[in-house]
C-alpha cells in the first residue's frame, strides 16, 4: 500500500492525574516522514510508580504536541496503552522505616512494563471518576493510612465523633476495579491492619466506607 507522511508522539500520565499534561510527552518523531521510527523514553526520577496510561499519536503531514483533545481536521491515529513504571534495582524484603519513594529510586534504573488498554473509552472514565465516593463519612473526625508507600502491609487508623452501625475498607485499581474489601469494627477509634502482599506493585484506591457514604479514596503505592 501507499506510505504517507505522518508525525508520532507518545505521552504518558507520569503524576497519574488522570490526564496529560504538556509536559508529559516524552518521545516525538523527528519531523514527519514515510518510514518507521524508533526512540528511546526517559523516565523522569519523580515520576509516580505502579499503572498508569500511555498514549501514542499518530498525525498525517503534522506532529502530535498535545495528548487531550481533538485533533481537529488532521488525519490520524490515538491508541492507549497501560504502563507499570516500577524501579529495577532490588529492594529489601521488610518494610521500610520511611515512606519518600525517592529514596530508592535512580533514574538510570527504571522501566516501564506495557500492556493494552481492552477497552479504551470506558477505562479512561473508570481511571479518572470514582462516582461512588463522597466527600465525608457522617460523623469522621480522622482517618489516614500508613505506611505509604509498603510492600503489602497496610494500617488503617480511624475515628469517629458518633457511632456507626457498620465499616468497611476498600481497595481498587486505577480502573475502579475491586481487588480487596474488608469489614472492620466500627468503634469510635481503631485501627485496622490489612495484609496485601499478593496484590501486585502499583497505585491502589484505598477508601473507608459506611452505610450513609464514603469517603473520597486515598492513593496508596504497592512497591
Amino acid at each position: 500500500g501507499q506510505s504517507y507522511p505522518e508525525g508520532w508522539g507518545v505521552f504518558i500520565d507520569l503524576n497519574q492525574d488522570g490526564d496529560f499534561g504538556a509536559n508529559e510527552r516524552v518521545f516525538v518523531s523527528d519531523g514527519v516522514s514515510t518510514q518507521s521510527v524508533s526512540g528511546v523514553i526517559n523516565i523522569p526520577n519523580d515520576a509516580v510508580r505502579g499503572l498508569t496510561r500511555m498514549r501514542i499519536i499518530m498525525l498525517w503531514n503534522d506532529i502530535p504536541d498535545v495528548g487531550c483533545g481533538n485533533m481537529g481536521e488532521d488525519f490520524g491515529e490515538v491508541e492507549d496503552y497501560c504502563v507499570t513504571i516500577s524501579d529495577r534495582i532490588d529492594e529489601p524484603e521488610e518494610e521500610p522505616f520511611f515512606t519518600d519513594p525517592t529514596v530508592y529510586l535512580e533514574p538510570s534504573l527504571l522501566n516501564a512494563e506495557v500492556f493494552p488498554v481492552q477497552n479504551p473509552t470506558e477505562d479512561a472514565e473508570a481511571f479518572r471518576s470514582n462516582p461512588g465516593a463522597s466527600d465525608r463519612i457522617n460523623g469522621l473526625s480522622d482517618w489516614s493510612l500508613s505506611p505509604n508507600p509498603s510492600y503489602g502491609q497496610l494500617v488503617v487508623s480511624y475515628s469517629f465523633d458518633t457511632q456507626l452501625a457498620s465499616l468497611s475498607i476498600t481497595v481498587t485499581d486505577l480502573f475502579g476495579r475491586s481487588v480487596y474489601s474488608q469489614a472492620i469494627e466500627p468503634v469510635l477509634s481503631g485501627r485496622a491492619s490489612l495484609d496485601l502482599h499478593a496484590l501486585p506493585s502499583g497505585v491502589y484506591l484505598v477508601q473507608l466506607q459506611s452505610g450513609d457514604g464514603a469517603v473520597k479514596p486515598v492513593r496508596w503505592v504497592k512497591r
